[in-house]
């Protein structure tokens, strides 16, 4: 579900070429994905997220957008990139 969002949000950007490639990147850095990540009670956080994402998006704040996706993105960094504790 994760991916289908993130591909349909570079989506809008109407650039194919990026959209695979980020599809392509997604593909071969899920080491340790959304099981890990449930297993310590954190995905459905990481998911409400993405109703944030829309939400800002929405309202037009780009800083706000910006601010917030920096931010998503940093944590995500490190949530996905860790194995299991």
């Amino acid at each position: 579900m994760s991916q289908i969002f993130h591909l349909a949000l570079l989506g809008d950007a109407d650039n194919p070429r990026l959209t695979g490639l980020v599809a392509d990147l997604r593909d071969h850095t899920r080491l340790f994905g959304p099981a890990s990540l449930a297993k310590k009670g954190e995905l459905v956080g990481v998911a409400r997220e993405h109703f944030t994402i829309v939400d800002l998006i929405e309202s037009g704040d780009q800083d706000a957008v910006e601010a917030f996706l920096r931010n998503h993105i940093s944590q995500a960094r490190g949530r996905w990139a860790k194995p299991e504790d």
